[in-house]
């Protein structure tokens, strides 16, 4: 749909304007009392001839010898871009961008607004703000919805929700229209009445097989509503309220039509915003009633309320130089300095203690953990703490880490973040089948269990029986899944010898390894770091498809076989070049 520039203009006062005439002084005393930085410069009969901004007027008295008060309008006056008032908005933008302002005329020709780019930004954030407010409705009747069949310990019965959707959306409620419908045209036409078996019969055979069934993804706004006003979630939270969901069903059908006509790119009016921004408000306090005894209390093990800093986000696991932990807690990627400030929270949030299903955080505390303000409209919608995986930078970092936003209270300005159990599943299949795969092309890999972590460890590398490294494959959540010779012996010093020995050792077979796995390894000495690794990494992410998991799967396989091939030898090689005496930074381990 279009938007014409008169759309932006409606309600607008006639703007301020000087004659080319008048003196200069006037002009500045205009725009100082009314804060603008231009002013149209306009005829006897109202048309414009130019526009006097605050450049030109710098520039009339730079180059003039005489004072302010001894100039003209016209010695300061620039062209101005002028534009019909029934043109495209969009047809001004480009306009924008390489002039001051421009000036607006009806068909006679006549002054009638001035446009800035300030205005056009205006116009479109008020345009974005009105759909973050329906957003935040439906967000909040999707917490509605789905109330009644939240668990104990927090988590969505999504069986049981998934066949209440059905129910209510699907066949049974298509089958009674049907029949209405088939009621109405007989009655009408006075034709003989239809036994239900045969309404039932013809539902099915023409209308059932066509229905699929709705995912609550998929849910539309009006679908929202539905459940919303279903007798069975009306039992669980219609005492919250003063009266039946009938008595406003008047004002969802109006809001819904507020959002249609925003999602289509037509103009609301001002009562239409007032009232979209008045339910919002009033379904907020309602909202804060029904989610907050939903939420259970943290568990015994859960994360604290007090506020974990950025050193804390990177620390790893230490492993002991005769035995590493089980399970072995890879270090996390530190957050790239290009990369988005959200980083530090899903790093954050993946360092939590495996037992922590949950971790509820006050704002304040977020915005300690990535040592930055949350920006206003974190404060204002929550349509900003969405799960949105495409389009919102802060929620596709937490979703990448694993966790999801399950609690949002906007008055509180406090949110609980929770694991995503589902994809605990994914990991344990994809790492079962990896780690199967490994062990019958070479019976020295680890029969690991998997335990629905993103990572798992595969082989150990040794020297004089001492765990020195361990070969590890990981989805991280820069969406790569990565291969990793992972060297840490508890002892700093001891890790940068032997990092620096493999590295002199191995460097000439590197590019025979690159060409049979098709990449080159990056050696990291990760500065700053206790342990050191070397890697070798491929695009993919756990939410891929099945065929995409299995070809992931098999570069993996084929890669680690000849990652193992490569360092099984490593202490060995290391104990020979420190006997050789090439490594006397080894002693640690061969002394």
């Amino acid at each position: 749909m279009r938007f014409s520039v008169q759309q932006l203009l409606n309600d607008r006062p006639m703007p301020l304007a000087v004659r080319s005439g008048d003196a200069l002084i006037t002009a500045i005393d205009l725009m100082t009392e009314h804060e603008y930085s231009q002013l149209p410069v306009v005829d006897a009969a109202g048309k414009p001839e130019g526009l006097v901004c605050s450049d030109s007027i710098v520039q009339a008295l730079r180059h003039f010898p005489v004072a302010a008060q001894s100039l003209r309008v016209s010695d300061a006056m620039v062209k101005a871009v002028i534009k019909r008032d029934d043109q495209e908005l969009f047809d001004l933008l480009d306009d924008l961008q390489n002039t001051y302002a421009l000036l607006i005329v009806n068909t006679e020709g006549t002054l009638t607004g001035i446009v800035t780019s300030y205005d056009t930004t205006e116009y479109f954030r008020r345009q974005t703000q009105d759909l973050l407010f329906i957003q935040d409705v439906e967000l909040m009747l999707r917490d509605f919805v789905q109330a009644p069949f939240i668990q104990p310990n927090g988590e969505l019965d999504s069986e049981a929700f998934q066949d209440h959707i059905q129910r209510v959306l699907g066949a049974g409620p298509q089958m009674a229209q049907f029949a209405k419908a088939v009621r109405w045209l007989t009655d009408t036409t006075n034709a003989p009445r239809v036994e239900n078996r045969f309404l039932s019969e013809a539902f099915e055979t023409h209308f059932q097989q066509r229905t699929t069934a709705k995912t609550y993804a998929d849910l539309t706004l009006y679908e929202t509503i539905q459940l919303f006003v279903s007798p069975k979630h009306w039992e669980h939270y219609g005492e919250l309220f003063s009266f039946q969901p009938e008595h406003i069903q008047g004002f969802f059908d109006a809001v819904r039509q507020t959002r249609n006509d925003l999602a289509h790119l037509r103009e609301i009016s001002d009562a239409q915003r007032t009232q979209v921004r008045f339910f919002k408000d009033w379904l907020t306090r309602y909202h804060s009633k029904l989610t907050a005894p939903i939420v259970p209390p943290p568990a015994e093990g859960d994360a604290p309320l007090t506020p974990v800093m950025s050193e804390v986000i990177i620390a790893p696991t230490e492993p002991a130089i005769n035995e590493l932990p089980s399970p072995f807690e890879p270090i996390e990627d530190a957050p790239q300095p290009r990369s988005s400030r959200y980083d530090r929270l899903a790093q954050w949030l993946r360092s939590q203690p495996r037992k922590t299903d949950r971790v509820p955080l006050s704002f304040e505390q977020i915005e300690q953990i990535i040592e930055s303000p949350l920006p206003e409209s974190a404060r204002k919608h929550r349509a900003w703490w969405a799960n949105d995986s495409h389009a919102h930078v802060q929620s596709i970092s937490w979703l990448a880490a694993d966790w999801k936003v399950s609690y949002i209270n906007m008055d509180q300005e406090m949110v609980t973040f929770s694991r995503i159990h589902e994809r605990e599943q994914a990991y344990i299949d994809f790492f079962s089948r990896f780690v199967a795969e490994l062990g019958a092309r070479d019976k020295r890999f680890l029969p690991m269990s998997p335990n629905g972590t993103s990572w798992i460890t595969v082989a150990r590398i040794k020297a004089q029986q001492r765990s020195i490294a361990v070969l590890n494959a990981q989805f991280t959540r820069t969406s790569f899944f990565r291969l990793e010779l992972y060297i840490d012996t508890e002892n700093e010093a001891l890790n940068t010898a032997m990092y620096e020995a493999l590295w002199q050792l191995y460097l000439p077979k590197m590019a025979k390894l690159t060409a049979r796995i098709g990449t080159a390894p990056e050696w990291d000495a990760m500065p700053g770091r206790r342990a050191a690794r070397v890697t070798v990494s491929h695009p993919g992410s756990i939410t891929a498809n099945k065929e995409k998991l299995a070809k992931i799967r098999q570069w993996g396989v084929e890669t680690m076989v000849v990652f193992h091939q490569l360092f099984a030898d490593a202490g060995q090689l290391l104990e020979q070049h420190y006997t050789n005496g090439a490594a006397p930074d080894l002693a640690a381990l061969f002394s």
